[in-house]
């Protein structure tokens, strides 16, 4: 390690203080005063007392370490520069940027688990306010005896076990698949293209099992929810001409408020069992015509 390539650390991390007093008492050397040491260092004698002592507060510069390095006791100890970068903080530039990158990512995981649990919070709330019984609140586990082992037994994130008096109609499960993944935070890496592509594919087994074996979700409701408007339409593109079986749909929420905004019924041969949106949104009629927009779906003309 030289001293031109240390040039190009980045800081990343507090000091390791403990291990610093350590490398400089190191450095300075048993023969050595503290006041000798901080003459040929030009630094002063109480800031390198202060090192030693664990009694800073904040990184020491990089050319106080290029100076502590280049006037050690032991010249031959060439490792001893890239141990005073490390326990200051100092890293090289291509790890800095894997631990950037890193932690961005841990940055946005937590932002979006975050934004799961208030898309749940939004969507059992906005049910319970339209005076729609809730017994369980549980994990979608799809129980039929006759329903072959290759079939998925968990349809979505969460599932509402409604009461007999819903106004729901014959619905008694509705289970939800919430998407809370935002496109302007991967930082245009990906479009909404890509992420719906991806979702559509995790959902397919729930899409193939209603192909395949639509009296298994009989007083069965599914609606994907969604955060991102661009992304919804996406999916909407690829979903809209699958004619399910099954009563499905999908749920645009405010990211910031996290109220419901649209709800758009997926077209299919079922009878529609929702008498009207728990969240104010019409239901689907006869003869509906969907067509794709711009905006992916159509706006409510008010």
């Amino acid at each position: 390690m030289t001293v031109e390539e240390i040039r190009s650390y980045k800081q990343i991390r507090t000091p390791d203080y403990s291990l610093l007093a350590n490398l400089v008492s190191k450095a300075k050397g048993p023969d050595r005063t503290m006041a000798q040491f901080a003459e040929v260092t030009g630094i002063g004698a109480s800031t390198l007392s202060r090192l030693v002592n664990h009694n800073i507060k904040k990184p020491l510069a990089l050319d106080v370490i290029i100076k502590i390095y280049e006037c050690r006791a032991d010249e031959e100890d060439t490792y001893l520069l890239d141990s005073l970068a490390r326990a200051n903080g100092f890293y090289p530039a291509d790890y800095a940027q894997r631990v950037k990158d890193h932690e961005s990512m841990a940055a946005r995981r937590n932002a979006q688990l975050n934004r799961e649990h208030q898309m749940k919070n939004a969507l059992i709330a906005g049910v319970a306010a339209a005076g729609c019984g809730i017994t369980v609140v549980d994990r979608p586990i799809l129980r039929t005896k006759d329903l072959p082992a290759i079939y998925p037994s968990r349809l979505g994130d969460f599932i509402l076990q409604l009461k007999e008096n819903t106004t729901l109609g014959t619905t008694r499960n509705w289970s939800f698949i919430t998407i809370s993944r935002l496109v302007d935070e991967e930082e245009c890496r990906y479009d909404a293209k890509f992420f719906a592509r991806r979702f559509f594919q995790s959902c397919s087994d729930v899409l193939l099992l209603d192909a395949w074996k639509p009296e298994a979700l009989k007083g069965y409701k599914i609606s994907f929810a969604f955060v991102d408007k661009d992304i919804l339409g996406e999916f909407w593109n690829a979903v809209s001409i699958a004619k399910v079986h099954t009563e499905m749909s999908l749920i645009l929420i405010d990211p910031v408020s996290y109220r419901v905004l649209d709800e758009i019924w997926v077209p299919g041969d079922y009878n529609p069992m929702t008498n009207i949106s728990v969240f104010r949104v019409p239901a689907p009629v006869e003869d509906d015509v969907y067509e794709e927009t711009e905006d992916f779906y159509e706006e409510d003309p008010e």
